[in-house]
């Protein structure tokens, strides 16, 4: 009779322990599955300051004012023709609203589409990273890349394209160093209002064996 008592204590023991240690493994996992980097979510960059102005008559003659509604509407639906973050909603503005974009978006603004408006007009302005800018210890270092985002266009001498000019592409992170360069050379340059047609004016900056250049 005693030894069933003692054989039944043993297999409870024994049953205890291994709940116990059961227990203890899938707390482990659990807590490493809670504590271990999601590595396949890659950080977006946004290169693009953009602003969108809206028209649904779009007629020259008559002053328009587009609900409040509306405007959430139509961002909503413009933004939806994006993938996921890579367009940021900032805040409306007078017939439109301010965004932040990647360059992947920008590639992808053409092809957007809308209904119950029209994109009347935008204005796209590069975002810089002050605390990148630096000056180059080499001439031919402000061309040097690792990837495309780092390349930009822009005038190469007084006169760029809104001038008749044409462009060129370097990293942005010597984009302060450029224009700096450029507004000491150009202080008493005059340039002509004309739209250039040179292919550099519409062509992509690129990195190409690490080096950024225009593509056609």
């Amino acid at each position: 009779m005693k030894q069933g008592y003692y054989l039944i204590l043993g297999f409870i023991a024994i049953l205890g322990v291994a709940l116990i240690i059961t227990y203890s493994g899938n707390k482990q996992s659990t807590s490493d599955e809670v504590n271990t980097p999601n590595l396949t979510i890659k950080e977006k960059i946004y290169d693009w300051d953009i602003e969108l102005i809206l028209c649904q008559e779009c007629s020259p003659y008559n002053e328009e004012n587009i609900s409040q509604a509306e405007l959430e509407r139509i961002k909503d639906e413009f933004i939806s023709n994006f993938g996921e973050g890579e367009v940021i909603f900032e805040r409306f503005g007078k017939n439109g609203f301010f965004l932040k974009v990647t360059n992947e978006a920008v590639d992808k603004m053409g092809g957007a589409v809308i209904s119950g408006a029209r994109i009347q007009t935008f204005y796209t302005k590069i975002i810089v990273d002050e605390g990148m800018q630096k000056e180059p210890s080499k001439d031919d270092e402000i061309y040097l890349c690792k990837e495309d985002r780092e390349c930009i266009s822009i005038s190469p001498g007084c006169c760029g394209c809104g001038s008749g000019g044409e462009a060129i592409t370097i990293n942005r992170d010597y984009l302060n160093y450029w224009r700096n360069k450029l507004s000491a050379e150009c202080e008493d340059m005059l340039c002509t209002a004309v739209i250039s047609d040179h292919w550099t004016c519409y062509a992509k900056p690129k990195c190409i064996g690490g080096k950024c250049q225009l593509i056609r």
